[in-house]
């Protein structure tokens, strides 16, 4: 066995067992005839041919059409969770004043940058009662942009703009929320936009702070983010378990989707605990939590195509 051959084998590992050891010669084969004299790594066309083929023969397993289902089930929980943040940070933050004798920038009537973005996000939740398909991904991606343009907008304009434990997650939600299905049923389109204004007027009457000075300094981000986090993460297992009662595992998909959004919410609970309350408010900070989510999601979703590739190979036995 050359070092080429070797190579080979090696990227095919991203197949399972089973496969590899029924078609891998033949893979291995077919790369080395059709690579030219002289190389000896393997090139980045079959490499990516072999991630692709691999996980489609993964979610092939696992049925596709039930990571589709979660996947739609997970945005829909995404944008409500999106939306309904905005809702509060516009509502009770953006619109509030600033004490008297405290000089600071403020953006006409509201307080910072982001409230271009809160108030996409806002529109969004209300656009979906009459947009639908391809429309509704591209307004939610207009809103997802904008809350993106707002983490580098201060270098460009002298004003204020809420933190990155704020920021971050929205994004998370917003990248989720890309998955709607084309055809969303009324009652999630218009749930999640009468949710979401309910949510509005009671930010507006309630007003939990007197000025947007806690805002600015970060104050009660905490207990707002780690709330949604609380609640999300328990909607994402509450509709898991219903789906389970159904004989449905998309709600398991749905749970392992969302759990990368969930846990960036809880950054500011995860740096208390960790002795580290700045680690949310820094890139690497940031970097970590959102590299642990991400392994974390993506190693529990290879647990459940695990589990789906041994049941079909008992159900061929």
């Amino acid at each position: 066995m050359n070092e080429l051959e070797r190579r080979y084998r090696a990227v095919l590992r991203a197949y399972p067992h089973s496969w590899r050891a029924e078609r891998g010669d033949e893979m291995v084969a077919t790369y080395l005839d059709a690579a030219p004299a002289g190389r000896t790594v393997p090139s980045i066309m079959d490499i990516a041919d072999v991630v692709r083929g691999s996980l489609r023969h993964r979610l092939a397993a696992t049925d596709a059409g039930l990571a589709v289902r979660g996947s739609r089930i997970a945005a829909e929980l995404a944008l409500f969770g999106a939306a309904a943040l905005a809702a509060v940070w516009f509502c009770v933050i953006e619109l509030a004043a600033m004490p008297d004798d405290y000089i600071l920038d403020e953006l006409g009537p509201v307080q910072s940058l982001g409230a271009l973005a809160w108030a996409s996000w806002i529109a969004v939740a209300l656009a979906g009662t009459v947009l639908k398909g391809r429309p509704m991904r591209i307004a939610v991606g207009i809103a997802l942009g904008l809350t993106a343009l707002t983490i580098p907008a201060p270098a460009v304009v002298p004003f204020f703009r809420p933190s990155l434990t704020v920021l971050v997650p929205q994004l998370a939600l917003g990248a989720v929320a890309l998955f709607l299905s084309p055809r969303r049923r009324l009652r999630a389109r218009y749930g999640i936009a009468v949710a979401v204004l309910a949510i509005a007027a009671i930010a507006l009457s309630a007003r939990p702070w007197e000025d947007a000075l806690t805002y600015r300094l970060g104050f009660g981000d905490d207990y707002v983010l780690g709330a949604a986090g609380v609640l999300l993460g328990t909607g994402a297992v509450a509709v898991a378990v219903a789906r389970a009662f159904r004989r449905s595992a998309d709600g398991l998909w749905a749970l392992l989707i969302v759990l990368t959004p969930v846990m960036l919410l809880l950054m500011p609970l995860i740096g208390r605990v960790l002795d580290a309350p700045g680690l949310a408010e820094s890139w690497i900070g940031v970097l970590i939590i959102a590299v642990a989510a991400a392994v974390a999601t993506v190693s529990l979703l290879s647990v459940v195509v695990r589990l789906g590739l041994r049941r079909r190979e008992r159900a061929r036995a």
